[in-house]
């Protein structure tokens, strides 16, 4: 058992942590963000799918990019590890600059702004 099994294991513990703090029930209490959510994820994934072929990207780097952009820092690791075992640091690195993106920020604000007047 080497470094990457041990260290892989506190990112699952956490994402099973985060799970199961999961309430369903709230979600029928506001569609309007279940459908923005809906559109959103529609979006990034035509987007990546289309510029992952123009550029010729490799499925295990468009899938941690996709995960590190919608899931962020925690699911990240874990896919870029079930595609390319060894390679978690990469969808760390990917996940990290990905949060920090002002352009990802901007978006994710606009978006709940705009839900949230429309409540």
């Amino acid at each position: 058992m080497g470094v990457d099994e041990i260290g892989i294991v506190p990112l699952y513990v956490v994402l099973a942590t985060i799970g199961s703090k999961t309430d369903l029930s709230a979600a029928a209490q506001s569609p309007r963000f279940i459908l923005f959510g809906v559109v959103v994820l529609a979006i990034h994934g035509a987007l990546m799918l289309m510029l992952g072929r123009v550029y010729r990207v490799p499925l295990f780097l468009l899938s941690t990019a996709s995960q590190a952009n919608v899931g962020g820092p925690i699911s990240a690791p874990i896919v870029a590890e079930v595609y390319q075992p060894g390679y978690g640091t990469i969808g760390v690195i990917m996940a990290s600059s990905e949060t920090s993106s002002a352009l990802t920020w901007v978006f994710s604000d606009a978006g709940s702004a705009i839900c949230w007047k429309k409540l």
